[in-house]
């Protein structure tokens, strides 16, 4: 009785052991399907932050043919601005942002290389012999600011690029410490200051001192479509005179005479102690089959000067 009783338990150990040593599969259906949200809400909310830059940077970057902009920029090292620069002599102007020496960038893009998410500091340094680096530029004429390798007074020096929004005080200022040929022209009227500073001041550079030069500019507007009385640079140097002047002569003065014009418009060069032809009472002067009058001391003429240009 004993034995029958002790080998019913060892058998029931058994199976019981049995039961309890089978494994189960995991279940991993609904963890991959978390992960997989996961990692799909990661890329849409990359590619959506992408897209709206993007669209952004594209909202405020000039259009080609469209914009003129202009903006005042000034190189500031440790205590000074350093003179403005020029266009290099050897690099006309193709693709329509440039300087004329003032200290203002003038931004009407008329190539794709210059527009929309392309118009950077780069084409401006490009064309005034400027380049950037990640740490720093170096001048046209070679000298080199470099983060740590110049120095203000005993001071390592630090480059960074300060821009303002010349008429808007509420617009914040922003400071880039890098990436300073990749930085975007976001609109009209900005001003940037190139700065190297001593590491770790706290003081501002100042604002370019060209910032008033914004004012007395002519050559503003925002259309680069050529229209009739307007003479227009184009790339290359050409130009399209105006219909009241075909020949494209630029009236011009010697010791302050003002500028003269024919009967049928044209203008007419005058020389120094030129009189301007006049008649009495201020009646327009007359002419015969279509000749210029003329003066006594000079004679008009209307040959060989050049177009002037307001779209640099």
């Amino acid at each position: 009785m004993g034995k029958a009783s002790s080998a019913k338990k060892v058998a029931r150990a058994a199976r019981a052991g049995g039961k309890t040593s089978k494994r189960e599969r995991p279940k991993l259906a609904f963890p991959a399907a978390v992960f997989a949200v996961i990692v799909l809400g990661t890329l849409l909310v990359i590619f959506g932050r992408s897209t709206r830059s993007n669209s952004a940077s594209a909202d405020v970057a000039p259009k080609l043919n469209k914009d003129h902009w202009h903006a005042a920029y000034g190189i500031y090292v440790c205590d000074h601005f350093l003179p403005p620069l020029t266009d290099l002599a050897s690099h006309p102007d193709v693709n329509g942002i440039h300087t004329h020496g003032e200290g203002i960038i003038h931004i009407h893009p008329f190539t794709s290389i210059a527009s929309g998410n392309n118009a950077k500091l780069k084409v401006f340094a490009d064309q005034v012999g400027l380049k950037f680096t990640d740490d720093g530029f170096t001048m046209p004429d070679g000298t080199s600011y470099k983060n740590g390798e110049f120095k203000c007074g005993d001071k390592p020096a630090k480059v960074s690029i300060w821009r303002w929004n010349v008429d808007d005080p509420t617009t914040p200022t922003e400071v880039f410490e890098t990436g300073f040929g990749n930085i975007h022209f976001r609109g009209d009227r900005d001003a940037y200051t190139i700065a190297v500073l001593p590491q770790g001041s706290d003081v501002p550079p100042p604002k370019p001192d060209s910032v008033p030069q914004l004012d007395k500019l002519t050559d503003t507007g925002a259309s680069q479509t050529p229209t009739a009385g307007t003479p227009t640079t184009l790339p290359g140097g050409v130009t399209i005179p105006s219909q009241a002047n075909p020949a494209g002569v630029t009236p011009s003065t010697i010791a302050g005479t003002p500028p003269v014009t024919d009967a049928s418009g044209a203008p007419v060069t005058t020389v120094a102690g030129a009189t301007p032809p006049t008649t009495a009472a201020g009646a327009t002067p007359s002419t015969a089959a279509g000749v210029t009058p003329t003066t006594a001391a000079a004679t008009p003429t209307t040959a060989a000067a050049a177009p002037t240009t307001a779209a640099k």
